[in-house]
């Protein structure tokens, strides 16, 4: 298969924002399964046989107007406020892997 074009960032959104993504969540799951069952786990273990996962923060949506309840927000100095969502995003990784496995960010809690 020959991928001819890769949609746009806007595209991407505009297609995943009609989706909850709780049913996304499953999609990890199935996919770290999957790669248990074939064995390609395996060489990703480290240090008597470990996966190795560190997390990473983003936020993906920032904006003065738009907020929701579930939104973070942070005041300024100015008092102008600016609301955000954020998620830790935790992969598995290798040193002998070029490769990384996203897992899904689910299981963690949010506290403010």
């Amino acid at each position: 298969m020959t991928v001819f074009s890769i949609s746009s960032d806007n595209q991407i959104r505009n297609i995943l924002d009609k989706i909850k993504a709780n049913s996304l969540f499953v999609v990890f799951s199935d996919i770290y399964q999957l790669l248990k069952t074939r064995g390609i786990l395996t060489r990703y273990e480290v240090l008597d046989k470990q996966l190795l996962i560190p997390l990473d923060g983003t936020e993906y949506f920032s904006s003065q107007n738009i907020h929701c309840e579930q939104c973070s927000h942070r005041t300024h100095k100015n008092g102008t406020v600016t609301y955000f969502h954020s998620a830790i995003l935790p992969v598995i990784v290798s040193p002998q892997q070029k490769a990384v496995i996203s897992l899904s960010n689910s299981k963690f809690k949010w506290y403010k």
